[in-house]
């Protein structure tokens, strides 16, 4: 099946969650495109461009969430450290460190399968003739 991305349809795949995104047109073949002045090496570059803009736009997005965690895991910990093991607030704060780290396991699979997305697309940007 041969599918033609728009920037705005690409656009929508960075906004849907990963494993959709990545299953949805991925790797895509072209269709044969007229560009006036653009051969179509050119416009599978420019669409090419389009996806690693894209994926690095997600990476970002999966990075902002990393930090976030991050600084309410660091939150935890100092509020951890002025309390007694045997408090109450102390076993509280322990389950909400741990509800932390398992919300920040699945962002490091999605990170590896980014960067395996956007090596691909890279080494298909590589692989044209066309520069």
């Amino acid at each position: 099946m041969k599918v033609s991305i728009s920037l705005a349809a690409s656009f929508l795949l960075a906004m849907l969650p990963l494993s959709k995104a990545s299953e949805a047109t991925w790797p895509v073949v072209l269709q044969k495109q007229s560009i006036p002045g653009l051969s179509d090496c050119q416009v599978q570059l420019l669409t090419l461009s389009s996806r690693a803009s894209d994926l690095e736009f997600q990476m970002q997005l999966l990075t902002q969430r990393q930090i976030r965690l991050a600084y309410i895991r660091i939150a935890l910990f100092n509020n951890l450290s002025s309390l007694s093991p045997s408090s109450s607030r102390y076993h509280v704060i322990q389950r909400q460190i741990a509800e932390v780290r398992r919300q920040m396991a699945p962002l490091m699979n999605q990170r590896e399968q980014l960067r395996v997305q956007t090596s691909d697309v890279r080494a298909q940007m590589n692989a044209l003739s066309c520069r």
